[in-house]
């Protein structure tokens, strides 16, 4: 199996599991729309689905381990030098930026036409340099003012991919044909300790918006790739797992957690060949599909709507609204189905806006994408029984 082949190869559990964690998100926003959270207040629909609801935003965590995972795939026995750099930056440009950019706009355009109806102060518009920071990603570095507001994961994650592949450079380019262990645990170990380190609050960082904090959530992916196809061996993604483990302990984080719990999943699911029929209906594969569309689109859409119809009921039924609370009318407070209604019209109408966007935007872009080959001619490359039974 060529190279080229490995990194086309689509692995139906990842995909439905990034589909389900771009759900999650999109749930833990409309859901803050209807209830504060707060403890102390009964929540709007039963204290199990509100615990679910509220660490919606977990989602975000899981991202980061499968963008690992997926792109050291993607990148499985190439060897990298300038060229390969240049076309995959040029890969994920293609196939992340069309669907972004095409938000962007259309969030300004409803910013634009807000404030024309006095809905919003002329202040809250945007700058050229914010839009053009955002573009390029750089919004959290340079501390400007985000147009999509998810889009801060993305700027995360372009930091990330970029970091990787140039260690993956510098390793290949001291080792030589093939990148010795002591080589790769220099340029990957020691990044993997100061992000746990700055994590941890212990390591400096000096800089906000940078990648660092977040940096071995997604290496857990990648060593988890590299342990399945035989790259390196398990101990590696064991001692990866025992500090990060480490440090979601020492700092309680549950966001650390998730990361970890999402690749050991993984793992258990390759070693028992379960990649590619686990979570594969059509349901979850849809919603794979639609994912990054979903996650663009959703705050636009699903957030807004939650407030105009939550205006509509309050109007109608006369009622006093808390934007923290929620409902405060006896009709509403007790049972919460106008809630209910109001968060499934909202997950409705951010997945049929996701499904034009996929159609019309993302779908075209990411064909475009795979076109472009990291390498011109493939070199043979064999993948281990687990990962063998991924579909093309």
């Amino acid at each position: 199996m060529s190279t080229q082949a490995i990194a086309a190869r689509r692995f139906p559990l990842i995909d439905s599991i990034r589909g389900i964690a771009a759900l999650a998100v999109a749930g833990f926003h409309f859901y803050g729309q209807l209830d504060s959270g707060n403890e102390e207040s009964a929540p709007l629909w039963g204290r199990p689905l509100h615990t679910l609801l509220i660490h919606g935003d977990l989602g975000v965590y899981v991202f980061f381990a499968l963008s690992g995972f997926v792109i050291a795939c993607s990148l499985h026995a190439v060897r990298i030098n300038a060229g390969v750099v240049g076309r995959f930056a040029l890969k994920r440009s293609l196939r992340l930026d069309p669907a972004y950019w095409i938000t962007i706009a259309i969030t300004l355009l409803a910013f634009t036409v807000a404030s024309d109806f006095g809905r919003l102060s002329s202040k809250g518009l945007f700058s050229i340099g914010d839009v053009l920071a955002n573009m390029f990603y750089m919004n959290r570095l340079l501390h400007c003012r985000a147009v999509v507001s998810v889009g801060w994961t993305l700027c995360l994650e372009i930091q990330l991919y970029l970091v990787f592949i140039l260690l993956e450079w510098a390793a290949c380019a001291v080792s030589g044909r093939a990148v010795r262990p002591s080589v790769r645990l220099l340029f990957f170990g020691v990044p993997t300790i100061w992000s746990l380190l700055v994590f941890a609050e212990i390591g400096p960082l000096g800089w906000t918006g940078v990648f660092v904090p977040y940096w071995f959530m997604y290496f857990l992916g990648v060593v988890t790739w590299w342990t399945l196809s035989g790259v390196v061996s398990a101990r590696w993604l064991w001692c990866t797992v025992a500090a990060s483990a480490m440090s979601a302990v020492y700092m309680a984080s549950i966001e650390a957690g998730t990361a970890i719990a999402t690749v050991l999943a993984i793992y258990a699911a390759a070693r028992l060949n379960r990649l590619d029929n686990l979570l594969s209906g059509p349901v979850f594969q849809y919603f794979g599909r639609i994912s990054y569309s979903f996650y663009l689109i959703h705050a636009l859409v699903g957030n807004n709507l939650v407030r105009l119809l939550q205006r509509v009921v309050l109007h109608w039924q006369g009622g006093e609204f808390n934007f923290g609370r929620g409902f405060t009318t006896d009709h509403i407070s007790v049972n919460g189905l106008w809630s209910l209604l109001i968060f499934m019209v909202a997950m409705a109408a951010s997945v049929a806006a996701a499904h034009m966007l996929y159609k019309i935007v993302e779908s075209p872009s990411h064909r475009l994408s795979r076109r472009i080959r990291l390498v011109p001619d493939p070199a043979p490359a064999k993948l281990p029984a687990p990962l063998e039974t991924a579909v093309i």
